[in-house]
C-alpha cells in the first residue's frame, strides 16, 4: 500500500491519541500504584538490606556531644538496638529540635565506612597502610609501652591528646594521666577557653563560664560569630534567629555583624560591617570611646565606668604600649577617627553602632569567630566584653551571664600519688 504524506500524518496522530488515552486510562487504574508498592516491598526485603530486629520499643535520654551545644537527645531502640535519634521536647537547649549532624549520628554506629576495630600501622610512617587488630592486643601494646616508661622513672614522657574538653571522658583521661605521673594532657583551645579567661581577668572568678541570653536581647553586636552556622548551640541559635525574623521578636531585634567576609550570618544580619581581619579589638575600643564621649553616655553603667577609669590596666598594654586606666587609654588612643584608619570601618558607622548599642535596652556584644572553634586572642575578647560591662548588662536579661562551670571530677576522690 502506498503511504503518502497525508496518510502518514493521520496514522501518527492516531497512534499519539491512542498512547495518550492509554496513559490517562492507566492513571485511573490501581495498576501503577500497585506496581510501585510491590517494588518498594521487594527492594526492602533484599537479603543485604539492613533491617532492625523486631522487639520491644524503648527510649533512652542522653546528651549530644558532637558539638559544644549539649542538646538533649532521645534514642529510640528496638530490641535494645538504637534505630533513631530525636530531640527532647522541653529541653532548655534545643526544645525538641535536632541538627543534621545529630540526626545522622547513628551512622557513627552503623555506617559501613566506620572504623570497626583498632588499627595499627603496617608500613612506614606516611604510607597509609594499616591492619586491624583486636582490642585486647591494642590495650596490651599501650599498657606495655606505658609500663616501660613508668618502670624507667620517666612517666612524664607520655602525653595524652584529647579531641574535646567537655564531659566525663576528658576528665577520666586527665585523672588517669595524673595517677600515671604525667602532666601532659593537651587539647585544642577554643573561643570558650578565651571567654573563661576573660571572665576570670575582668570579674575575678575562675569558676564561671559565659552564657548569652540572646532570646531576650534587643541588639546583638557580633564580632564575626557564626550565629546561624554552628556557633555555641546550633539548634538553639537557629531557632532564636527564626524568632527574630518571623516570631514574636520580629522587628524588635537588630543584628549587626562585624566580619571581613560575607558569611551566612552576615548576609542575614540587619547590617554587615566589613572590617580588616585582626582589628576587631581596636574597633570594640573605638566603639567604647564613642559610647563614653557621646550623647548616650548617661545610658552607661556608672559602676563599671568609674572602675574602668581608675583600674583595669591588665589588657591595655598590647594595644597601646602603656598601662594606664581603661578610660584614659581608650579616650587617648582609640578615637573613632583613628580607629577608622586601623579597621577600615568608616567613622560614621563606628559612631552609629556606639549610639545604637548604648541606647538599646538589652544589648549584648559577642566574640568568637565562626563556630568558635578557634581561640582568638584574650585582648580582643576582653575589649569586646568591655562593651557589655560599660553597658552594665552583666547577669541581666538579654545580656551575659556568669554560669558556674561544670566539673565532672568535682566529687571524685583525690588521686593517690606515689614516687613516680
Amino acid at each position: 500500500m502506498k503511504v503518502d504524506r497525508r496518510t502518514f500524518i493521520k496514522a501518527g496522530a492516531a497512534a499519539a491519541a491512542f498512547a495518550a488515552g492509554g496513559a490517562v486510562g492507566a492513571n485511573f487504574t490501581p495498576l501503577p500504584w500497585k506496581l510501585t508498592d510491590d517494588m518498594s516491598i521487594w527492594s526492602q526485603n533484599w537479603p543485604w538490606t539492613p533491617v532492625p530486629e523486631k522487639g520491644e520499643i524503648t527510649y533512652e535520654k542522653t546528651t549530644c556531644t558532637l558539638c559544644p551545644g549539649g542538646c538533649g537527645l532521645e534514642l529510640r531502640k528496638a530490641a535494645k538496638r538504637g534505630v533513631k535519634l530525636e530531640g527532647v521536647a522541653g529541653h532548655p537547649v534545643n526544645n525538641g529540635g535536632i541538627c543534621p549532624l545529630a540526626a545522622s549520628a547513628m551512622q557513627l554506629v552503623y555506617g559501613p565506612m566506620r572504623t570497626r576495630s583498632p588499627l595499627k600501622r603496617a608500613g612506614e610512617r606516611g604510607e597509609g597502610k594499616w591492619e586491624e587488630i583486636s582490642w585486647d592486643q591494642a590495650l596490651a601494646e599501650v599498657a606495655s609501652k606505658l609500663s616501660a616508661l613508668r618502670t624507667a622513672g620517666k612517666p612524664h614522657l607520655a602525653a595524652c591528646i584529647l579531641g574535646k574538653n567537655q564531659g566525663t571522658v576528658p576528665a577520666l583521661f586527665a585523672r588517669f594521666m595524673e595517677a600515671y605521673g604525667s602532666p601532659n594532657v593537651f587539647r585544642k583551645a577554643t573561643a570558650w577557653d578565651i571567654w573563661n579567661l576573660t571572665l576570670e581577668a575582668m570579674h575575678g572568678d575562675a569558676q564561671i563560664q559565659p552564657g548569652f541570653d540572646l532570646a531576650n536581647s534587643d541588639y546583638v553586636l557580633s564580632f564575626g560569630c557564626g550565629l546561624i552556622e554552628g556557633w555555641g548551640s546550633p539548634v538553639h541559635l537557629i531557632a532564636t534567629h527564626a524568632k527574630w525574623i518571623d516570631g514574636p521578636s520580629a522587628g524588635k531585634v537588630r543584628l549587626t555583624q562585624i566580619e571581613p567576609r560575607l558569611s551566612n550570618t552576615a548576609a542575614r544580619a540587619d547590617r554587615w560591617v566589613p572590617i580588616k581581619p585582626g582589628t576587631e579589638g581596636a574597633l570594640a575600643l573605638g566603639i567604647a570611646n564613642a559610647m563614653m564621649k557621646g550623647d548616650a553616655r548617661g545610658k552607661l553603667n556608672a559602676l563599671f565606668t568609674n572602675w574602668y577609669s581608675s583600674g583595669f590596666k591588665s589588657f591595655i598594654g598590647p594595644f597601646s604600649g602603656r598601662h594606664d586606666g581603661f578610660v584614659q587609654v581608650v579616650e587617648r588612643d582609640f578615637a573613632p577617627v583613628r580607629v577608622a584608619e586601623i579597621t577600615g570601618v568608616p567613622e560614621t558607622v563606628i559612631l552609629q553602632i556606639a549610639r545604637e548599642f548604648a541606647t538599646a535596652e538589652r544589648p549584648v556584644a559577642l566574640a568568637g569567630k565562626g563556630q568558635a572553634d578557634e581561640p582568638g586572642t584574650l585582648h580582643e575578647t576582653m575589649a569586646i566584653h568591655a562593651l557589655n560591662a560599660l553597658k552594665g548588662n552583666i547577669n541581666q536579661p538579654g545580656g551575659v551571664f556568669g554560669v558556674p562551670r561544670f566539673n565532672a571530677a568535682a566529687n571524685w576522690a583525690a588521686v593517690a600519688r606515689d614516687a613516680a
